[in-house]
Formats: C-alpha cells, structure tokens, sequence
C-alpha cells in the first residue's frame, strides 16, 4: 500500500510538473509569436528608444512601461484598442505611459485632416485633450469633422490653430510617423510597442492589463526615451 501511494504521488508530480512545463511555453509562445512579426524590434532597442522619444507623450515622464501607440482615428479597432487602454492607463498612473503615433491607413483624406488637428492643438499644448476628444465623438458620431472636436476642446488660439490646419502646415510630421512605423514594422492599426515587445491588432482588456503587468514585471526601470 505504502509502494502504491508513493508511485501515486509521483505521478501526480509528474502531472502537475508536465502542465506547469505547457503553461509556461504558452506564455512564451505567446510573447515570441507575437514578435515574430517584428523580429528586430521586439524588445527594448534604440530603434523603440528613439520611436518613445518623438510624438505626444501621455503619462509620467518617468514611467516604467512606455507603450508606443501606432493607430489610425478611422479605424473602429483603433477606438476600441482606445477604450481598454483608458482603463488600463487608470490602474497605472503612475507608471504608464503612452506615446501617440499617426499612422493612416482609412479614410485618408479625413483622417490626415484629424491627425493635422491634433498636432496644431500640441504646438498649443492641448494634445491629450484633442486626442481624447477626437476618439470619444468619433465613437459615438461617424460624421464628426475636426472643427467640430475643436468646438470642444478649450484651443488658446483658434485662429492659428485653424490655419496651421488648412493649410497643413505640419503634413511632414504625419508621413514621417508613417515612415517611422513601416521601417519599425507596423503593417497594420492598431499597433503598440509596449516595452518593446511588438503587439498587433486591438486587444481584450484582460490581455492589455497582462501585457502592461508583464512589462512592469521585466523592467524596474526603463532607459528614458525622452
């Protein structure tokens, strides 16, 4: 009886060590699929450094986890990647942070004009409140056009503001986040650099707070890119 139990215990260890084995190359296979995608920019690099270091900063300047946003203000997944990253930025204020890269795919005519709006409203230091608004009435109203998020954004200069977007004074710094984003890899909006690690496509809320976790989790502290 006493050689059964002891044969049962060690198949149960054995048990127990196999799934513990799978679950872990999961994970792993998790994380180096999706950076298969992206195999020369999946961890943090100068070439991420550099792309954290330009467009619009959201978050504390000291953060941990930098996640790189490429997104596209037409694109429904982009609005809805949005949302979760709402949340997430709420339950790590202090040690998230977001850089906001144009990258325009849909609409292009439409969009470049929105993504024009929100670097005329950063030359005027209301970035994050133009982005914020942009998203939220795009949700809820497809015909929403800049002016009418400009109507709400509190602008210091509205008249500067409208000419430097009718007159796309700041259209090179649009194509130069494309650019950026195609020799980084981005084929697709959204996309997020977070710490590195190359993640395509809107993600669920509980698969973006472990995404965040984990990043958090490898790096106590991250070279600053600013």
């Amino acid at each position: 009886m006493e050689v059964t139990t002891r044969i049962a215990n060690v198949v149960s260890i054995l048990i127990v060590s196999l799934a513990l084995v799978f679950v872990l190359r999961s994970w792993l296979a998790d994380d180096e699929g999706t950076a298969a995608a992206f195999p020369e920019f999946d961890r943090v690099s100068p070439e991420f450094l550099k792309a954290a270091g330009s467009g619009h900063w959201i978050g504390p300047v000291d953060a941990r986890v930098i996640l790189v946003l490429y997104s596209d203000y037409w694109c429904s997944f982009c609005r809805e990647f949005d949302r979760q990253l709402r949340v997430v930025r709420n339950r790590y204020p202090e040690h998230l942070a977001v850089v906001v890269k144009p990258f325009v795919t849909l609409d292009t005519s439409a969009s470049t004009k929105f993504f024009l709006a929100a670097e005329c409203a950063a030359e005027q230091g209301v970035f994050e409140a133009y982005h914020t608004w942009s998203m939220a009435m795009l949700q809820t109203n497809g015909r929403t056009d800049w002016t009418a998020v400009a109507d709400s954004v509190d602008v210091p200069n509205r008249a500067e503001f409208d000419q430097c977007v009718l007159t796309a004074r700041l259209g090179n710094r649009i194509q130069g986040y494309y650019d950026e984003g195609v020799g980084l890899g981005v084929r697709a909006v959204p996309t997020s650099f977070i710490n590195g690690y190359a993640y395509e496509g809107s993600m669920e809320l509980s698969a973006l707070d472990s995404a965040v976790a984990r990043a958090m989790g490898r790096n106590a502290g991250l070279p600053q890119a600013r």
